[in-house]
């Protein structure tokens, strides 16, 4: 009876964003998660001991599926082809949380812990992009590159929460925009690093 159960019950984040998306941020209980999901306080617990909790295991949920990723399927191709690929993947396995994620973007602004725990998930994401990408950067170019795929995926998501059509047409649109202007950062850096290379030392 209890393995019947078990296996009935629904996939317990999906569910906290549907409630979250009832109910707002400041309506969160993870008492009424457990009454809408048959599963028990200690295992809500579990997943959520904070209501922070939420973004970041949103954020290692979809890592995960991003890296689940054939890597037969990146071989040939460009570093901007890798990028757009794997953040497509990000887009295609955020679908079963977009009304969630809409009402807690909305809140965010009034709310310090979601910042800091999206930062660190945005963060590591980066880093992650970076490795699967095989861009060529390690330092302060490192460093600059996270920076500026974060920034590149924030603008991106701001426009995926609101693209409507079935194809998300309107999100990869902004994806090759602002892969454009990846490219062209990257490459007016790479200008500048050489340029820093060349001078010679003063006397």
């Amino acid at each position: 009876m209890a393995e019947r159960k078990s296996k009935t019950r629904p996939d317990l984040l999906e569910a906290a964003f549907t409630h979250l998306a009832e109910v707002g941020w400041a309506g969160w209980s993870p008492k009424a998660l457990a009454a809408m999901t048959g599963y028990d306080l200690g295992e809500v617990y579990d997943a959520f001991p904070t209501p922070a909790a939420l973004a970041q295991k949103l954020g290692e949920r979809i890592d995960k599926t991003m890296l689940a990723i054939d890597l037969d399927e990146l071989d040939g191709l460009s570093h901007r082809e890798r990028l757009f690929e794997l953040f497509m993947r990000r887009f295609d396995a955020m679908a079963p949380f977009k009304p969630g994620l809409q009402r807690l973007t909305r809140e965010a602004r009034t709310e310090p812990e979601i910042l800091l725990a999206s930062l660190c998930n945005l963060d590591r994401m980066a880093g992650w992009l970076i490795e699967l990408a095989e861009l060529p950067y390690s330092g302060l170019e490192a460093r600059l590159a996270r920076a500026s795929l974060v920034v590149a995926y924030a603008r991106i998501f701001r426009t995926w929460l609101d693209d409507d059509t079935p194809d998300l047409a309107t999100t990869m649109a902004e994806l090759d925009k602002r892969l454009d202007q990846l490219e062209r950062a990257a490459n007016l850096g790479d200008r500048l690093f050489a340029g820093f290379a060349r001078r010679p030392k003063a006397a």
